[in-house]
């Protein structure tokens, strides 16, 4: 019950806890607005609430009577104190409304509150599985994991197949009705695509935006330092004999460009070729 657990856990109801909270909400319910309003003494003889006790809950209650039935309702789910403040303070006295209308919005504003989480909530509150505000929380979610695993982009029928699994749907045009949604959020930017040598490929903007501005100055930058004055070659047979074939080109290019890009895996020796 979400008043049970937002009278349990905010630190501004001091001294209620989970078996008191409890006997609260299934007393009052609905009506414990009302009730601790005009007649507190019943809800001290239900939860057997001292006198201090009872004067600070009716107090905070009062006081908090804007995000009250907001923070019942969030705390259900399981949200934290901190974590309700910082949605009140993202979206203001309406949170309710738009997370009813949307709480996918979770996954974006909370660091904890994943694709899965929020879906499990959203799918109680009674969200469609083809609902486009889901299909494009999963592309977020399938993005975001191929961040942190070090991608900055994925091809588009990956991005597609991933976002597929997660989202379960069971319809036989599912196909149709995700790809349907990505040109959706690509046409309203939030989410962009472009041509990668042949394939299609899809990024979160921000990333997106970084890697092009990556791109940008790595072409501008391109220009060559080598006048001819200088025989590269020889200078790495002095200072550098024991280089490998590619550990000599990529030093060459080091040396000829004033920009330039080492790529290898593990062990390949980059750091020793710089």
């Amino acid at each position: 019950d979400g008043l049970a657990q937002y009278l349990a856990n905010d630190p501004a109801f001091h001294g209620i806890g989970p078996e008191r909270a409890r006997k609260i909400a299934e007393a009052f319910g609905e009506r414990f607005d009302t009730v601790i309003r005009e007649e507190p003494w019943r809800v001290a003889q239900v939860a057997q609430l001292k006198p201090d006790v009872l004067e600070t809950l009716q107090r905070e209650w009062v006081q908090r009577s804007e995000v009250n039935t907001l923070s019942a309702w969030l705390s259900a789910y399981g949200l934290t104190h901190r974590q309700m403040t910082k949605l009140v303070e993202h979206l203001g006295q309406n949170a309710k409304a738009l997370l009813q209308d949307n709480p996918y919005e979770l996954s974006r504003l909370l660091p904890g509150f994943g694709f899965a989480r929020v879906d499990e909530m959203a799918q109680k509150m009674g969200v469609i599985k083809e609902h486009p505000a889901r299909i494009a929380a999963a592309f977020r979610h399938v993005l975001s994991k191929a961040e942190q695993d070090g991608h900055c982009w994925l091809e588009e029928n990956v991005l597609l197949h991933e976002a597929f699994k997660a989202l379960c749907l069971d319809t036989l045009d599912a196909q149709r009705i995700i790809q349907t949604q990505l040109d959706r959020e690509v046409q309203a930017g939030r989410l962009y695509r472009m041509d990668g040598g042949g394939r299609q490929v899809v990024a979160l903007p921000l990333l997106a935006e970084r890697e092009l501005a990556i791109i940008d100055t790595l072409v501008r930058e391109r220009a060559q330092l080598d006048d001819g004055a200088m025989d590269w070659e020889a200078l790495l047979d002095a200072v550098a004999p024991e280089l490998h074939a590619s550990q000599r080109a990529a030093a060459l290019i080091a040396c000829r460009h004033r920009l330039s890009l080492i790529a290898g895996a593990a062990g390949s020796g980059k750091s020793f070729t710089v």
